[in-house]
């Protein structure tokens, strides 16, 4: 029996080694354990930075391309404005010259005939019937003119104020509704 006894007491003294040692192994099964979920995300922040290393490239990407297009869209804007002056410029020589035009074609027609005196002349002394005509003509040309190019700028920034101020509402009601405040 003694050596049951013994026996049991080795076999105590052993159980008690064991539940000794047992807060130690689950101490380092937890590091273990910890390591091994740090691990995880260490890749896990590495994959995460290496998506965010791409994204940061393709926005890179995209802002040279909006950069070029700025200034294509730039270039493009000097061009027509170039090409607006032009047309101005035709415009004001075709008011300019079409009232004279049209009147000396209206004067040339045969149903006028102006006598001259002799042979000798080079134009006839009605000439200033064509200057009389020709100037108001061509000045109430370029008051037409003038009063449209007014009324049509007016109109535009009527149309364009108004939907600028449109747009600012239904801003402020998008924002209102998603933030919930008024």
């Amino acid at each position: 029996m003694r050596e049951k006894i013994e026996q049991q007491m080795r076999y105590s003294e052993q159980v008690q080694r064991d539940l000794d040692l047992l807060p130690r192994r689950i101490k380092n099964q937890s590091k273990t354990i910890s390591n091994f979920i740090i691990q995880r995300d260490n890749k896990l922040n590495i994959s995460l930075a290496e998506s965010n290393r791409k994204i940061a490239e393709e926005s890179r990407r995209d802002n040279l391309l909006n950069l070029e297009m700025a200034a294509a869209t730039a270039q493009v804007a000097e061009q027509t404005r170039q090409d607006s002056a032009a047309m101005k410029t035709i415009a004001v020589l075709t008011l300019t010259f079409l009232p004279g035009t049209a009147i000396a074609s209206f004067f040339s027609m045969t149903m006028f005939q102006w006598p001259f005196r002799d042979d000798k002349q080079i134009a006839s002394p009605y000439i200033y019937v064509y200057f009389v005509v020709t100037i108001p003509v061509t000045l109430l040309v370029y008051a037409f003119w003038l009063w449209w190019f007014k009324h049509s700028q007016r109109h535009y920034k009527k149309s364009h104020d108004e939907g600028i101020s449109k747009f600012e509402q239904e801003l402020k009601m998008r924002v209102r509704s998603a933030t919930g405040t008024w």
